[in-house]
């Protein structure tokens, strides 16, 4: 009965290691999908400080509907165009 129960818990012990593994690799993933998003979003506020600054000096900007921004912020931003689609821009040059 011993060895049976030793071999049970040694089992549950590779199986617990491994299942273990597996939450760190997931967690070592979200920590790097974290880490891009944190770099993203502090890039976010230079894009509208560009589309501000193209509207004061009179330049062309395009704001673009599937970055972080949504139509409304683009607009308030002072974007000259805003698209939804990449192949839109083909459209304004």
């Amino acid at each position: 009965m011993a060895k049976l129960v030793a071999k049970i818990e040694t089992k549950g012990a590779k199986k617990s290691a491994s299942e273990l593994e597996q939450f760190s690799d997931s967690a070592k993933k979200a920590d790097k999908s974290t880490d891009k998003l944190g770099k993203t979003l502090k890039k976010a506020p230079k894009v509208l400080a560009a589309l501000a600054t193209a509207a004061a000096a009179n330049l062309p900007s395009v704001g673009v509907t599937w970055g972080f921004r949504d139509r409304h912020e683009l607009q308030t931003a002072g974007a000259a165009h805003i698209i939804d689609q990449p192949a839109q821009l083909l459209d304004l040059l």
